[in-house]
């Protein structure tokens, strides 16, 4: 699924790559991981945006080639920290609705 198809909410994006990590605020939110064709591999929600892609840039499952591609790309949008859970929720189920499954990163759904 391209993530413009799943939220227009998600604006801001950097390369996934840590000198790019400077760029990325250290605000509660909702992001996604997708690849160089703007497919979503993983939808997340966190209360610190900065510490999470950190995260993410040391996990080899995260930076590892799948079988829709390599990340690239970490899209992130701005939310207070009472409704992320709610918006990673109805991201996760949009993508579901449209794909079948969840995003090939995501190892569980709401």
């Amino acid at each position: 699924m391209i993530l413009r198809a799943l939220t227009s909410e998600m604006t801001d994006r950097v390369a996934f790559r840590l000198n790019h990590l400077r760029f990325v605020p250290e605000e509660s939110g909702c992001y996604a991981l997708a690849s160089i064709d703007e497919i979503v591999l993983y939808v997340g929600k966190t209360t610190n945006l900065h510490r999470r892609l950190e995260d993410h840039l040391s996990d080899p499952e995260k930076t590892g080639i799948t079988p829709s591609g390599r990340a690239v790309w970490f899209y992130y949008g701005f939310w207070p920290e009472e409704r992320i859970e709610h918006v990673e929720m109805q991201l996760l189920r949009d993508h579901k609705m449209v794909e079948g499954v969840w995003p090939i990163l995501n190892k569980t759904g709401p």
